[in-house]
């Protein structure tokens, strides 16, 4: 099991648990993460999420999703996923080439009236992205939501996954001959996540050497 804490990574039998998750990867271009996020991370996000602000993002003139606005709760991310231990162990699972950064925000979807937000199928290639990340922060479990991954070229479906555990994480593969699209939210109850991706660039380490 792989576990993200405010201060480290934890990992027990590594090698095992990359083996299973690279063959599983390699065959549907996703993988799932239980209990990805730590005791300690869980409960400071229970208990700052229920007040905070969001903003809506807004594509023409549809809102996709509402988007965090909590600026120290996002800097935490950023810096505990930015984890050259991460990196690493990422690498091994997806085959990517090497990891430069992670870059990502926190979003729900779904309406109190049942009226899921969506966005359709696409490939995420832009920017030097190489795997994608998808984190599960609510406590409730939500309705649809479902990611699924197809052809690009064919449009034959290859996975179909669920997350719905509380502190859950998926990896799912980048690349042009791959989309992906999560369904809407059927339910009351919005599906709130935390999503980015891994990065070739730029590096973070630069970023953090530029500021020092």
């Amino acid at each position: 099991m792989i576990q993200l804490a405010r201060d480290r990574i934890h990992l027990e039998n590594p090698d095992h648990q990359i083996a299973s998750l690279a063959t599983e990867f390699a065959a549907r271009h996703v993988c799932r993460l239980p209990r990805f996020l730590g005791d300690e991370l869980l409960a400071l996000l229970d208990a700052r999420l229920p007040g905070a602000a969001f903003t809506a993002r807004v594509e023409d003139g549809v809102e996709i999703e509402q988007q965090l606005d909590d600026a120290p709760l996002l800097g935490l991310f950023v810096i505990t996923l930015n984890d050259p231990r991460l990196f690493d162990f990422v690498e091994r699972v997806t085959g990517c080439p090497p990891i430069g950064c992670f870059k990502g925000r926190v979003y729900r979807r779904g309406r109190p009236d049942g009226r899921g937000q969506f966005y359709p199928w696409h490939t995420d290639v832009v920017g030097g992205r190489l795997v994608g990340l998808s984190i599960n922060l609510g406590r409730d479990r939500y309705e649809g939501g479902l990611l699924q991954i197809r052809n690009a070229e064919t449009e034959a479906p290859i996975a179909e996954i669920a997350n719905t555990g509380h502190g859950d994480a998926m990896l799912f593969r980048i690349s042009s001959a791959i989309e992906h699209q999560v369904t809407p939210v059927t339910g009351s109850t919005p599906r709130l996540v935390l999503a980015g991706w891994f990065c070739a660039e730029p590096r973070y380490s630069d970023f953090l050497a530029a500021r020092s």
